[in-house]
């Protein structure tokens, strides 16, 4: 739940510091998320209906080569609720074109 009071695709992303990247507001209860990195470059990418990924975040951010990733969901002005996270999925793959997430 975002501080506008509607559910966000919110990217945060951190390297001795965070930052909040607001994104898109969500109608319904589900979204897929996509991160995906080349060299320094990371993108984040959403679907609402896990076939079409859009995407929220490209970010150029500097670190080594092994890296730690975690999924959270926050409400940071809201009351907070029960968040599930399922299929996870972890590849070594080249993307074509990182802009749009394709292989």
């Amino acid at each position: 739940m975002s501080d506008f009071g509607v559910p966000l695709i919110v990217s945060v992303m951190t390297n001795g510091r965070s930052d909040d990247a607001n994104g898109i507001s969500v109608d319904g209860t589900e979204a897929w998320l996509q991160l995906s990195r080349k060299g320094n470059v990371f993108a984040v990418h959403y679907s609402l209906d896990g076939k079409e990924f859009r995407m929220a975040r490209l970010t150029y951010l500097p670190m080594s080569s092994t890296i730690k990733i975690g999924f959270e969901a926050q409400s940071p002005s809201g009351s907070g609720g029960v968040r599930n996270f399922s299929d996870i999925d972890f590849r070594k793959v080249s993307l074509s074109n990182i802009r749009n997430g394709n292989e």
